[in-house]
């Protein structure tokens, strides 16, 4: 409420002194009020968190407390005088000399008040299992542990930034959570009838998602495009989006199916040349060329329609190249086909 109402303060007094127009001030309110979200304070660190992240951690945190009360209970019952730690890849820095390791009761007492992050709290995936020491084997031999350790510790280089793998991990989470702002400025937007500040919220989220799958892929983590999940949100398909997807469901003449990136829709807007003339050229061309192999082995033809010619690989359907197709090129085809 605080946050809302000195958003609204700021607005007033940028209006008031001639910073910004009545419409500038509402949309940059309407920004922040949304991208704060509704908050969780802390009250002995004074750290605030989005509604969201705090739910989502809660109740991960509270299943896994519960399972573990429920181990540590049966491990009463049958006289467990200690503890395993489960094992996982991409463990945190803090827990991961620990994982996989057998600990009396009293030592794992021990270390969970040494440690600043105790097993079983603050998004910790661990579970703590009953044993016997002396009988119950580990789980994980030491060679498994190792390749955990080094899989976690793993630096990788990603657009000039070096971090260790479980460090990428932590910025897959922070992505997430700047989508879901994102994507609640948007329904705010919406509501508020700012078709402009939707679109650039919009954009915003495409360029999140973009990063996001290229520190996946780098890094070799998986994708939970699920996180970025919020209710009541629809994408705004770009023009970029919207081209992409008509010539990724056209399949050519000569039944190739097209494969089309960003990178020809570029190509497209610098030369003047519209989806619906190269998907006219795909499905129904004045003529298709002759396959042509450039110096690095790569196949290619030509489709040549009335209003553009597309360039395709005919092995995987990339588009190559598109560009206009000319005026005397295009009659002098039509005219052949006549005589034929």
């Amino acid at each position: 409420m605080y946050g809302y109402r000195d958003a609204v303060d700021v607005a007033i007094t940028s209006v008031q002194a001639g910073v910004t127009d009545y419409n500038g001030a509402i949309r940059r309110t309407m920004k922040a009020a949304a991208q704060d979200g509704l908050r969780v304070k802390y009250p002995n660190s004074g750290l605030t968190r989005r509604l969201d992240s705090a739910v989502r951690q809660n109740v991960l945190d509270g299943v896994r407390a519960v399972n573990n009360d429920v181990l540590r209970q049966l491990g009463n019952e049958y006289g467990a005088d200690g503890v395993e730690i489960s094992a996982h890849a991409l463990c945190a820095t803090d827990h991961l000399p620990y994982q996989g390791l057998q600990f009396s009761n009293r030592e794992f007492e021990e270390l969970q008040n040494s440690l600043d992050r105790p097993f079983g709290m603050w998004n910790c995936k661990h579970t703590i299992f009953p044993i016997i020491l002396g009988v119950s084997e580990p789980a994980h031999d030491a060679d498994e542990l190792r390749m955990y350790r080094e899989n976690s510790n793993a630096e990788i280089e990603i657009g000039g930034r070096k971090m260790t793998r479980y460090e990428w991990t932590q910025e897959q989470r922070r992505i997430e959570t700047a989508v879901r702002a994102q994507k609640d400025i948007a329904i705010a937007a919406k509501a508020s009838g700012d078709d402009f500040a939707r679109r650039e919220a919009q954009a915003h989220i495409n360029d999140l998602q973009a990063r996001y799958d290229k520190v996946s892929n780098a890094a070799g983590l998986d994708a939970q495009h699920e996180r970025m999940g919020v209710a009541g949100f629809r994408a705004v398909k770009t023009e970029a989006q919207l081209a992409i997807s008509k010539l990724n469901r056209t399949t050519t003449s000569d039944n190739v199916s097209i494969n089309a990136t960003v990178h020809v829709f570029d190509r497209m807007k610098e030369r003047g040349v519209s989806v619906d003339d190269v998907v006219d050229a795909l499905t129904k061309p004045l003529l298709i060329g002759k396959i042509k192999i450039d110096g690095q082995g790569r196949q290619s033809k030509q489709y040549i329609g009335e209003k553009a010619t597309a360039a395709v690989n005919p092995d995987n359907g990339n588009i190559v190249s598109t560009w206009p197709t000319s005026t005397k090129r295009a009659a002098k085809l039509k005219e052949a086909l006549k005589e034929q």
